[in-house]
């Protein structure tokens, strides 16, 4: 017996959500995480609307799912990047305390 079922076309901006997600997770790019999350919401608020006439909920979410993890490891680099930039200049003021070599405290007689 071969059923054919129909199946309503996958959406645009699913896909969108989708390859913006992977983008934003592998160059790290907030710029790209921004419309991947835009896409995903849009897409799925039309398959809810309209679930006999598109599909791809799952591509939307996993759009989604990439472009919220792409903003928040932008927000944790961003704050590891300000914390070592302010810990900077405390770490070389301590290297410069402390002595050299012993022979600059311990002259030889």
């Amino acid at each position: 017996m071969n059923t054919v079922q129909d199946q309503s076309p996958v959406t645009s901006l699913a896909v969108w959500a989708l390859i913006l997600g992977i983008a934003s997770l592998v160059f790290c790019c907030l710029p790209v995480a921004i419309p991947a999350i835009i896409c995903g919401h849009l897409a799925r608020s039309r398959i809810e609307q309209t679930p006999e006439a598109a599909s791809g909920r799952g591509m939307a979410m996993a759009g989604l799912i990439m472009g919220y993890a792409s903003v928040v490891a932008f927000i944790l680099a961003c704050i590891l990047g300000i914390i070592t930039a302010l810990t900077i200049p405390a770490v070389i003021k301590l290297w410069d305390d402390v002595p050299r070599n012993e022979c600059r405290d311990n002259p030889v007689q």
